[in-house]
């Protein structure tokens, strides 16, 4: 079994979460006892984290976001999709780099750049789905500028 997860590297006040990592373990006994975990995500903000097995091969697919591509604002968020030979050591990496920015959403800001994110692997290809902000259009009539949507993506690469 294989987890997934998102830990912060620090927590002021105890309420806030500082530059979130993506950590693995991995466990061979059905739970009874799990590997030390690892960190697969190098440095940014890191979120939502998903992974799949290649089924009858030799790599997990992990994806998340990271704004480690923006180190100055922290706005700019790509996703990463991670090649990971099951015993934790990250053989390859694919990043989307197309840019979505957090404060892209029309009525929450900052707050929301998306509602989803799954990986699923099988045959030696990964396949991503995810809610992204590329697009932007004009709202009815309105001849303002245009704005981000929320739009539904995949994304494909080989493990």
């Amino acid at each position: 079994m294989y987890v997934v997860w998102e830990s912060c590297e620090t927590r002021p006040a105890g309420v806030s979460c500082e530059y979130p990592r993506i950590r693995m373990t991995f466990s061979d006994s059905f739970g009874a006892g799990w590997s030390t975990p690892i960190t697969l995500s190098a440095g940014g903000d890191n979120y939502f984290a998903t992974l799949s097995a290649n089924p009858g091969g030799a790599n997990l697919a992990v994806a998340y976001w990271t704004s480690r591509f923006d180190p100055t604002f922290n706005s700019r968020q790509d996703l990463e999709l991670l090649t990971s030979a099951r015993a934790g050591r990250c053989s390859s990496a694919t990043v989307d780099q197309r840019v979505q920015r957090h404060a892209a959403d029309t009525y929450l800001g900052g707050f929301f750049i998306g509602d989803y994110i799954e990986v699923t692997a099988q045959g030696g290809q990964a396949f991503v789905g995810i809610n992204g902000n590329y697009r932007k259009e004009r709202f009815g009539l309105d001849p303002g500028q245009p704005v981000a949507q929320q739009d539904n993506y995949l994304l494909h690469a080989t493990l």
